[in-house]
């Protein structure tokens, strides 16, 4: 159910039982876009402020990748005063305003009324008092507001938070967290994105909550696990684990955490790999390498509704990790026929991973092994030698021309083909296979 209501108190905020007006007069740069809505809807009597993580990254010094506004207009009233707009989220208030090929979302002040799931509250009441907006949100660091007339609007010292590394609930922690689970993992992700510490009244709250986090669902919590592993501090998912969070969604790798070596294992390694997937392979790297691994990881992504590639990336990596070949050319082409093409550039950077948990001596010969892994992987590409069927020089077409009959015969003398010349490349010859073929028939 979504309420209509007037609640006119501009400008006049009550914090605690007294009236607070915090106005700072910090000069953020809107862009023209934004700064022409603002204008507009300030012109047309409404009020109208940037608002929440633009203000937030404004501040920090970071250009903002997104910018929402949020105004006391109601979203009719936001569709008379602009020629194109879409209705995004009408009934959350939400109204998109296209400036030519850019989409601004424009939001209605709001109070939530009661979450019934620990997401989603069952009605929306507009309102015009900004002060009740902001009340709802989540932090205090996404709690601000903004517009040139009247500078940075604070009533919950975000600023501050921001300036000290903290992130703080505005209210009480316990209840947003009860309103949305979500932003118990939100919590998580901004203490890594922004390197912040979370405050005692913040932790305390997830650790009392963390099994409301089961009401959330696997696509929502993914997309957080993303970006804290997407952040430039991934290893602060180990909170996930302290916080008793991620127990809720992955089980298995908390369990894997329960182990002071692995903990710290994690953690260096995060640390080394750059790539998003390449992390959250890691995660998955078991004891044993192989099917059991690799069955494993896919059963715990599609539980966790990831996407078909960053399964079978994962899955690939879960097999080989702990294969180190022998340093000859066949051994490798070998590998990468039954790996895949793109295996070894993601395989390296694991292995490099590696050498950060061991010891002194095996991280030596583990670094001296894929010194010469590599030069070996670039020479099989630079000379261009065989490692698949569709390199070979022969094709089915003319493995039944020679007189195999069609069907499964014909992979087998394939795939009897391609191991010798994966062993000597110099027999990738058309006239060399033709011969093989006739004595494979003999």
């Amino acid at each position: 159910m979504y309420v209509y209501a007037a609640i006119n108190q501009r400008k006049n905020w009550f914090i605690g039982g007294r009236r607070i007006r915090r106005i700072g007069f910090m000069k953020i740069t809107l862009p023209d876009n934004v700064e022409m809505i603002i204008d507009t809807l300030t012109k047309a009597g409404y009020e109208a402020y940037a608002v929440g993580g633009c203000v937030r990254d404004s501040i920090l010094g970071k250009n903002p990748k997104d910018w929402d506004i949020t105004t006391s207009a109601f979203p009719n009233e936001i569709k008379v005063l602009f020629p194109r707009t879409i209705d995004t989220g009408i009934l959350h208030g939400t109204v998109t305003v296209m400036v030519g090929k850019e989409g601004y979302e424009i939001t209605t002040y709001r109070i939530d009324g009661e979450y019934e799931d620990a997401r989603h509250p069952k009605e929306v009441l507009f309102t015009s008092n900004l002060q009740l907006d902001l009340e709802r949100r989540d932090f205090t660091i996404n709690a601000m507001a903004y517009n040139h007339q009247d500078g940075l609007v604070d009533l919950f010292n975000g600023e501050e938070d921001l300036e000290n590394g903290r992130l703080r609930c505005v209210g009480d922690a316990q209840m947003r967290f009860q309103e949305d689970a979500l932003r118990m993992m939100r919590a998580i992700r901004f203490s890594a994105q922004l390197n912040f510490s979370m405050d005692q009244s913040v932790n305390n709250a997830i650790l009392s909550l963390a099994e409301n986090l089961k009401k959330v669902s696997s696509e929502r919590i993914q997309a957080e696990l993303m970006k804290i592993l997407e952040s430039d501090y991934p290893e602060r998912i180990t909170e996930l684990y302290h916080t008793r969070l991620l127990i809720q969604f992955w089980p298995e790798l908390a369990q894997q955490m329960d182990q002071p070596f692995e903990l710290d294992a994690i953690i260096a390694q995060l640390k080394i790999l750059k790539q998003p997937q390449l992390r959250l392979a890691l995660l998955f790297l078991g004891k044993t390498g192989g099917k059991e691994d690799a069955n494993r990881s896919e059963k715990i992504l599609r539980r966790m509704k990831f996407d078909n590639e960053t399964i079978r990336k994962v899955k690939q990596l879960s097999y080989w990790h702990l294969v180190r070949p022998e340093l000859e050319a066949s051994y490798f082409r070998k590998m990468m026929c039954e790996g895949g093409a793109d295996l070894f550039p993601d395989y390296f950077f694991i292995q490099e991973a590696k050498v950060q948990v061991l010891d002194e001596k095996n991280a030596l010969c583990l670094k001296s092994w894929i010194q010469g892994a590599r030069i070996i992987w670039e020479e099989i590409l630079n000379n261009q030698d065989c490692y698949s069927i569709r390199q070979l020089a022969i094709t089915g077409e003319d493995v039944i021309a020679l007189g195999i009959k069609q069907g499964k015969q014909v992979g087998e003398v394939l795939n009897f083909l391609l191991l010798q010349v994966m062993e000597d490349p110099s027999k990738n010859e058309k006239e060399y296979l033709c011969h093989q073929v006739k004595e494979f028939m003999e």
